[in-house]
């Protein structure tokens, strides 16, 4: 089912995006925090080796009570697969561009 969900939604995603230079890959790691920055919500989350990402923009609100779900449960270890879109078309987590909105969060 996880599978699937991602499959169908790197699928739309790249056929709405085709034409521009935004790229939507995903990342793998433990939730650490949610805040609000001041004009919209982040996502923080660090990679198996404990490495803080780059953080991901929460611009959808639907998107804000999973990932408060997922903020709680990376307090307990369990890691989610983020599907992330990248604005400058690179295909990394962790490049300190500062250029990632979150797609969807999958629990792993």
């Amino acid at each position: 089912m996880k599978k699937l969900l991602l499959g169908a939604l790197l699928a739309s995603g790249f056929a709405s995006l085709s034409a521009s230079a935004n790229t939507i890959f995903t990342c793998d790691g433990l939730v650490d925090d949610v805040r609000y920055n001041g004009y919209q919500y982040v996502i923080e989350f660090k990679n198996v080796y404990g490495v803080y990402q780059d953080s991901a923009k929460i611009q959808q609100d639907y998107l804000l009570g999973q990932a408060l779900k997922a903020e709680s449960d990376g307090r307990k270890g369990i890691y989610y697969t983020l599907v992330v879109q990248s604005d400058e078309g690179d295909r990394r987590c962790r490049d300190n561009d500062g250029s990632l909105t979150l797609l969807a969060l999958v629990k792993k």
